[in-house]
């Protein structure tokens, strides 16, 4: 009678302890996994940010270059329409008009280096975004495996609470 007492005190204390600690270990648990949530949220939210300024970023210099470009058409068409004249109004001679061709040349060829430099400009501007945007990606990532895990710790805690309450 007297052990049947004892087994019986302590099943009472081990169900309060088992109790006690789920309760303790599930609230600390749960506020760790809300915070991980909220956490991996901020980072959703932030790589969208990035991706979305990205894109526009690319749209804005694609819009740039087409302008520039259609520019450099319509100046080239509006420099053949003309004949070349001095300052005098009198038409160059063939060797002036060569010149002028070179001129144009010039102009187009600088033309060419701008948008060669904006182009390299935008490429830049593009691969610091994939790269940070890469970076959110992994954080993401490694904040699933570590709610994954915390789950699983979760899980065999209460599982070893059970059995070694069952067990006494």
């Amino acid at each position: 009678m007297n052990l049947q007492n004892i087994e019986e005190a302590w099943r009472i204390k081990c169900k309060g302890v088992k109790a006690q600690n789920e309760a303790s270990s599930a609230q600390d648990v749960q506020k760790e996994l809300d915070e991980l949530k909220l956490h991996y949220k901020r980072l959703k939210e932030e790589h969208d940010t990035f991706r979305d300024l990205a894109d526009r970023m690319i749209e804005e210099k694609d819009k740039e270059i087409y302008k520039l470009l259609d520019d450099n058409k319509d100046l080239h068409q509006s420099l053949e329409s003309r004949p070349p004249v001095d300052h005098n109004g009198n038409h160059y001679t063939p060797m002036q008009k060569q010149d002028a061709q070179n001129l144009s040349t010039s102009a187009a060829e600088q033309q060419i280096l701008l948008l060669a430099r904006q182009q390299a400009q935008k490429e830049e501007e593009l691969a610091q975004s994939q790269w940070h945007i890469l970076a959110l990606q992994e954080e993401i990532e490694e904040l699933e495996c570590e709610n994954r895990l915390h789950s699983q710790q979760v899980y065999s805690c209460l599982n070893f609470c059970r059995f070694n309450c069952l067990c006494i």
